[in-house]
């Protein structure tokens, strides 16, 4: 038998990076869950929760399909605040925050108990993705907005290709 030249590692370092992630990208086994099924994964999206809880809590291992798919979307996430972080926030006469990201127009309206409601809406149609749960806090909602755009540009490009499609 050959010996890996891999060096040896802690055996709950999978689970730390997959917290670690999971936290850097303010994500749930339900925000994952959702955006895995969005991507492809055809599991219902109970299961793929029942899972993601599973290996969070430490009670099967981490798959390292799993951990690919946390550090790619913690990757994005820094790309994303990065592309992003010279946006301009206006505070409106309601309380709430808005800027403009590229073709979105962002706003962030205040909520009871200091959480916050995101919303995003298509400039060039007015189209405007679901929205996010509720954020906990202005900066987590601006964070949050931020990694919601990506999804949203995927968004408007299917139903710009559904809508050509339809017109052939």
């Amino acid at each position: 038998m050959v010996e890996s030249k891999l060096p040896d590692t802690d055996e709950n370092a999978p689970l730390i990076a997959l917290q670690t992630a999971f936290e850097e990208i303010h994500a749930t086994p339900n925000s994952i869950a959702r955006r895995m099924r969005e991507l492809g994964d055809y599991r219902s999206q109970t299961v793929i929760i029942r899972g993601l809880h599973r290996m969070l809590a430490g009670e099967t291992r981490v798959s390292g399909e799993m951990l690919v798919i946390a550090n790619l979307l913690a990757r994005e996430f820094r790309q994303l605040l990065k592309q992003y972080a010279d946006l301009e926030w206006k505070t409106l006469a309601n309380g709430s925050v808005t800027t403009v990201a590229g073709e979105f127009n962002i706003t962030l309206h205040p909520q009871p108990r200091g959480r916050w409601l995101v919303h995003l809406v298509y400039l060039k149609n007015g189209y405007s993705p679901p929205w996010p749960q509720w954020q906990p806090s202005l900066e987590a909602a601006k964070k949050k907005a931020i990694s919601c755009l990506a999804d949203a540009h995927n968004e408007v490009e299917q139903l710009e290709k559904e809508s050509l499609t339809a017109q052939c």
